[in-house]
């Protein structure tokens, strides 16, 4: 449902960020040009299968989450296990990343993907801290945009599932959750400062 919006935005922002990339500025130009649009083309071919990685990407996290909470868990002296804190993370991903990604889908129905010439105009669509600061910095924003209502939901999710399943106290627990989330900002920071 994404996809499309996700392509539009590719077509329209690509183009004007690497017209100002120095190594492309040093070329003649209409060498830059199609330097240019096979970038976007092969930018767009990718963004039309990103879906294949989603999986791969479920995976990761889960593995990566599930040492974070493993880590709390120990410190904590819970009695959870590895594979409890990673099925944990799958689970509540079903929420945090599942139906995230579906209601931003169905807000981008409703829009229209021609509606979008950002990729963080894409992840915005969906209410959190982003709405508190318009007009702040790329960073500020990609890292406010993440802590939206389906982040915190899988936070509070995966607090709650560390509690029951690890039985780890509250304080590490909401620590631990706390923590993932974090990392998500962060990352997602990160990803708005490339753009």
């Amino acid at each position: 449902m994404v996809g499309p919006a996700v392509v539009h935005a590719l077509q329209i922002s690509l183009p004007a960020q690497l017209a100002t990339n120095p190594g492309l500025m040093k070329l003649p130009a209409d060498q830059r040009q199609q330097q240019i649009d096979g970038i976007v083309k092969f930018s767009t071919m990718i963004a039309q299968f990103s879906w294949v990685f989603v999986p791969i990407g479920v995976l990761l996290v889960g593995l990566i989450q599930g040492l974070i909470m493993l880590i709390f868990n120990a410190a904590a002296k819970g009695d959870g296990s590895f594979k409890k804190y990673f099925a944990l993370s799958v689970t509540v991903g079903i929420v945090g990343y599942g139906l995230g990604s579906l209601a931003t889908g169905i807000i981008v129905l409703l829009r229209g993907s021609n509606s979008f010439e950002t990729s963080a105009a894409i992840q915005g669509v969906l209410p959190s801290l982003a709405l508190l600061a318009p007009g702040a910095s790329k960073v500020l924003s990609g890292f406010l945009g993440a802590v939206n209502v389906f982040t915190i939901w899988a936070t509070v999710l995966t607090a709650y599932g560390m509690t029951t399943i690890g039985r780890v106290s509250r304080a590490p627990a909401w620590a631990a959750a706390i923590t993932m989330l974090i990392i998500t900002a962060l990352f997602a920071a990160w990803g708005a400062s490339r753009s």
